[in-house]
């Protein structure tokens, strides 16, 4: 596989590009029915959450508004998983603008949903003004 048949980039980028325009129905075909999500981070409790409809509601109760990606890629990728870190911002309910590196590991099914997602995130910076 070489990076041009990159599924892993094109999932990471739908991913990020529903997150930004707060797309459910884009959300929602990107996740497998039985897909496990699990992130390491200050904003979820570690738990994985499991099924699509589970991930679709944690995601949608952040109500972020405002969302950027400064930065998106696929850093190493084989026929079982890739890995990719990320930049993002956002206005979260708080009204500060935060701002986060993501570090992520995605596994697809055939028909190029994620079945297993597992992500390490830390605060770069949170401002208040």
């Amino acid at each position: 596989m070489n990076q041009s048949d990159n599924p892993y980039q094109k999932w990471s980028d739908d991913s990020f590009q529903a997150w930004v325009n707060q797309d459910a129905v884009a959300a929602e075909a990107l996740w497998a029915e039985n897909a496990t999500r699990q992130a390491m981070d200050p904003f979820d409790k570690n738990e994985p959450l499991r099924g699509r409809a589970g991930i679709l509601e944690m995601l949608s109760a952040w109500k972020d508004s405002e969302p950027k990606i400064l930065k998106n890629r696929i850093l190493c990728f084989n026929a079982e998983f890739g890995i990719g870190n990320a930049r993002a911002q956002w206005k979260g309910q708080d009204g500060a603008i935060w701002r986060c590196d993501f570090i992520y590991q995605i596994t697809l099914n055939a028909k190029g949903q994620c079945t297993s997602y597992l992500e390490w995130n830390v605060v770069r910076s949170k401002d208040n003004s």
